[in-house]
């Protein structure tokens, strides 16, 4: 069970929700509504949970979809809790401490502009237009404390924005922080991982914990596949098993770059002129939006391409890679304007 303690990396966000949940209990008020920004896969929902822990409730999951009217948003806070607040704002005699509900919301540039101005108006008013026998209203809704996960914070509007009053950036982990990850994970499972395991995972996931995980119990499936034939190796993860599954089955590189990113690499690579997104999602088979939110950031984080106004290009990192790594045979030979020509692909 994961805790504000035990959150592994981030640790100066970590630090500022520990003092805005310990400031809500002395004061004995709601916590703060708070925006939860960063890369997929991070640990943002696993945060929410744990501050979600701090007040002894689990959150409530509010999606996007159930947020578009009034009277589904009306329903959903009909179903929340009692506070702790009467309907103007003072705390009830009998709650010491109050214990508002946590609402957890992920994706939540998901939402129309509709719906971030009604649950606005909920997150600041705590009320709710509603038409009762066609009468236009406003209805009291209990408190509540709004954390919102999202990978693409600009999507939202400002005034939406501004309702969180915490915001807080995650970012990838470490080196050192995957491997405490692996490690914590690997013990929970009781699996054994031989020497290099760990490194050879890390630096195979981006930073990304989900990516640790995942990676981490694919090992794991074929470790117990190879016990059929070695009883003794079962739940242990060799290096070599580790290597084998990474290239032969995972199709991720040392790298970790996965057979999507080569493709794009290696088409950036063939054209030469700068490509449009449309175009790598048809030669790819992946939508749009998963290449510009999960594909194409850690390209440009690790150098290999470049966003222009024009399209995609190539940069020369990624010439050099695509030649070092062996995806294309020969050394490219640079044409008029530096444009590499000329080299034919694996």
């Amino acid at each position: 069970m994961i805790t504000l303690d035990t959150f592994i990396g981030n640790n100066e966000m970590i630090q500022l929700l520990k003092i805005e949940t310990l400031a809500a209990k002395v004061r004995n008020k709601e916590l703060p509504h708070i925006l939860l920004k960063g890369p997929a896969g991070c640990g943002k929902t696993t945060l929410g949970e744990a501050i979600a822990r701090e007040f002894g409730n689990k959150p409530l999951t509010l999606t996007p979809n159930t947020a578009k009217n009034s009277d589904l948003l009306r329903k959903f806070f009909l179903n929340m809790p009692d506070d702790g607040y009467d309907e103007e704002g003072n705390i009830i005699g009998t709650h010491d401490p109050i214990n508002p509900q946590i609402v957890f919301i992920d994706e939540v540039h998901q939402l129309s502009l509709l719906g971030q101005e009604l649950l606005g108006m909920a997150m600041h008013d705590w009320r709710l237009p509603v038409t009762v026998e066609g009468r236009d209203e406003f209805e009291w809704v209990p408190r509540f404390t709004l954390i919102g996960a999202t990978t693409l914070p600009g999507k939202l509007s400002k005034p939406f924005r501004d309702r969180f009053k915490v915001q807080a950036l995650f970012e990838t982990y470490d080196q050192d922080e995957s491997l405490k990850i692996i490690g914590l994970h690997a013990r929970n499972e009781g699996l054994q991982l031989g020497e290099g395991v760990p490194d050879a995972i890390a630096t195979r996931s981006r930073g990304v914990g989900r990516l640790l995980v995942r990676f981490l119990d694919r090992l794991a499936s074929a470790a117990v596949v190879a016990s059929q034939v070695r009883p003794e190796a079962k739940n242990v993860i060799t290096l070599p098993l580790a290597n084998k599954v990474f290239t032969d089955f995972l199709k991720v590189d040392d790298r970790g770059l996965t057979k999507t990113d080569i493709k794009i690499l290696k088409q950036l690579h063939k054209i030469q002129d700068p490509v449009g997104v449309d175009t790598l999602a048809a030669i790819t088979n992946e939508d749009k939006s998963t290449l510009e939110n999960e594909v194409e950031p850690y390209l440009v984080q690790e150098g290999l391409m470049a966003r222009t106004k024009r399209g995609r290009v190539l940069t020369d990192e990624g010439r050099r890679y695509l030649h070092t790594s062996g995806y294309i045979k020969e050394a490219p030979s640079m044409g008029r304007m530096g444009r590499v020509i000329g080299a034919p692909e694996r």
